[in-house]
């Protein structure tokens, strides 16, 4: 049988992603790839999609499927920990069918389009920014060759020795435009996916996004796929996929992952009280800024089943948040987590270490305030400059930078501030985790959170990965992965 695409999400180790919180990590069903999916369908393409982290297949095995299914279209999707694999999965794609074009998207090649195509012979043609209509022109061209991409705005190749741009690609300005995302390509969504074991409530869980683009001007975070325009999908069309997700799949909870969830507070609002109305058996989470929320929308926000909100504190050094371009002030951050204590939400906080300017009593600071708010749960990564983000272009001015994509997660210390040494940003960072989560506070408030035997299951795996974390003396990295500053 032979289809007109096949979208590939390439496996990725839950030790190369999350190191030694392996066993704590979660898997997501890769929402860009359904809405390509959804889209190429709806004009009469046949597609299918591999989730190669869920459908364990090896060389062989992966050549096989490529013979059967016999796609004209291989397309991957990778952030920069993975584009060596995606880029392995597509060399496998060209020796199994010479004949195939094979597309690169999502978030490392829109960050670092040259480079990566330079690197990388095994990509045919890379996809910068929102990939739908420019993946469907793609499919529409019936000879997609290199002598043709310049007809389709948002492509990326190298012809010879020279890279070739094509004009940028418009954001989507009317996400319901779009079809409901082709989760039916998926495994079973139920039994196949549930996001890190430390933050769901309740179980089968997954991710969803409400809007795009986010208008922040973080220096460590990139908008090189959605923009800095802020788009939203309406009510009715949420409520359609919430309904199509619950009553067929069983969904009981949903994280919200947008970045600017709680921007549009009128919108907030309105979704809170459609859930309610509509009595929707659904717990869910989201991101805000902690400027984002007020008490009245945080009290709607409980009646609704929101039982989390992440909020992005970063540092406890105001000269720090000034720095990395955050626009919030620390008592802000004092405000917004007693409102919501208040309100009866739970919260995480999230804090970065070893930023560029960061001294030894700065980091102190962050840690103090951390153990210092009625937060519940907490993630505290250490500052990765990746590529595309404005910290990333002058980072060498402040410490030392082993640029290796493959090591590129919030755990591996790839970049070392001034003033200290990796081993020691590692020791602190494993430290701050042990006195955060070993205290009776937090682990009186996940017993609070164990109904049901998955649930324990689910929390005896994330403590074991936890302590093993904390107290086993292990390799951090692969010798592979070791780093020198």
């Amino acid at each position: 049988m032979s289809i007109d695409l096949l979208l590939i999400d390439p496996p990725l180790s839950m030790t190369k992603r999350y190191g030694h919180f392996a066993i704590c990590g979660g898997k997501s069903f890769q929402t860009g790839l359904a809405c390509i999916a959804a889209v190429a369908r709806r004009d009469g393409f046949k597609v299918r999609i591999l989730d190669m982290g869920v459908t364990d297949l090896n060389d062989d095995e992966l050549g096989k499927y490529l013979d059967d299914c016999r796609p004209r279209i291989v397309g991957l999707t990778a952030p920069t920990i993975a584009i060596s694999d995606a880029a392995r999965v597509a060399g496998i794609a060209k020796r199994t069918l010479p004949g195939v074009l094979t597309v690169i998207g999502g978030p490392h090649i829109s960050c670092a389009p040259e480079a990566t195509i330079k690197r990388y012979s095994e990509f045919d043609v890379g996809v910068i920014g929102e990939g739908e209509i420019t993946m469907l022109e793609l499919l529409h061209l019936s000879n997609p060759s290199k002598d043709r991409f310049a007809e389709i705005n948002g492509l990326i190749w190298k012809k010879g020795n020279e890279v070739s741009l094509s004009q940028r690609r418009e954001l989507i300005k009317d996400l319901d435009w779009l079809p409901l995302p082709a989760v039916d390509l998926f495994p079973d969504l139920k039994s196949s996916y549930i996001p890190p074991y430390f933050s769901v409530k309740r179980t089968p869980a997954v991710t969803v996004m409400t809007t795009r683009g986010c208008p922040g001007q973080c220096t460590f975070c990139t908008n090189e796929i959605h923009g800095r325009v802020i788009r939203q999908y309406s009510l009715d069309y949420l409520f359609e996929y919430i309904y199509l997700l619950t009553k067929k799949y069983g969904i009981k909870e949903f994280q919200i992952n947008d970045d600017t969830f709680t921007v549009n507070r009128k919108r907030v609002m309105a979704f809170c009280q459609r859930l309610i109305d509509e009595k929707i058996d659904l717990t869910w989470s989201c991101l805000s800024r902690v400027t984002g929320v007020t008490p009245e929308m945080l009290e709607l926000m409980k009646q609704a089943g929101c039982w989390q909100i992440c909020y992005g504190i970063e540092s406890g050094d105001q000269a720090i948040l000034d720095s990395l371009l955050k626009s919030i002030k620390l008592e802000q951050v004092y405000k917004t987590t007693e409102m919501t204590k208040k309100a009866g939400i739970g919260m995480k906080g999230y804090f970065m270490m070893g930023m560029p300017r960061e001294t030894h009593e700065t980091l102190k600071k962050t840690i103090d305030l951390a153990l210092e708010l009625p937060l519940d749960d907490m993630a505290f990564t250490i500052f990765t400059p990746y590529p595309g983000s404005p910290a990333y272009r002058d980072i060498h001015r402040f410490g030392t930078f082993a640029e290796d994509w493959d090591a590129m997660t919030t755990l591996n210390a790839t970049f070392v501030a001034e003033g200290f040494t990796r081993e020691e940003l590692i020791r602190i960072n494993q430290s701050t985790y042990r006195r955060f989560y070993f205290r009776p506070r937090i682990i009186l408030s996940y017993l609070k959170r164990m109904t049901g035997a998955r649930f324990i299951i689910i929390m005896a795996k994330g403590m074991y990965g936890l302590l093993s974390t904390l107290f086993i003396k292990r390799k951090y990295f692969e010798a592979k992965n070791q780093l020198s500053h």
